[in-house]
C-alpha cells in the first residue's frame, strides 16, 4: 500500500520487534513512524521523525536489554538518514554521515546476530 503524502509515494513498512511480544512498528512515509506495545490494538506516533520510509530491528547493543531499531527517515526539523535506537525509540542516533546526502534506499535489513 502506498502513501502519497510528503513527497511520496512511500510504501507502508511493518516490523515486529524480535523477542518482545506485542511490539510492532510501522513506517508510514509522510505520516511518520508509529509503534504499538499491544499487538497493534493501539499505536503511538514516534515524534522524533516527520517522515519514515523504512524500519527494521537488529541485534541488541552489548549491555542493553532490547533489540536495536533502525529507521530510514527524516528527523523532525532535521535531515534524512539512517537512525539507530537501542532503547526502543526513546533516543535516536544518526548513523549515516551528517555531511553527506543519503540516497533513499528501497530496503533496510539489520543483522539480528551482530550489533
Amino acid at each position: 500500500m502506498a502513501d502519497q503524502g510528503a513527497g511520496g509515494p512511500y510504501f507502508i513498512r511493518v516490523a515486529a520487534t524480535p523477542f518482545i511480544e506485542g511490539n510492532v512498528w510501522v513506517a508510514l512515509g509522510g505520516a511518520g513512524l508509529y509503534k504499538s506495545t499491544n499487538s497493534g490494538v493501539n499505536f503511538t506516533k514516534v515524534s522524533y521523525f516527520s517522515t519514515v520510509s523504512l524500519v527494521d530491528f537488529g541485534a541488541k547493543k552489548p549491555g542493553t536489554p532490547n533489540p536495536t531499531a533502525y529507521v530510514h527517515g527524516k528527523h523532525t526539523g532535521g535531515q534524512w538518514g539512517i537512525y539507530r535506537s537501542t532503547d526502543l525509540g526513546a533516543t535516536w542516533e544518526l548513523i549515516t554521515p551528517s555531511d553527506q546526502p543519503f540516497a533513499k534506499p528501497m530496503v533496510i535489513e539489520a543483522d539480528r546476530k551482530v550489533y
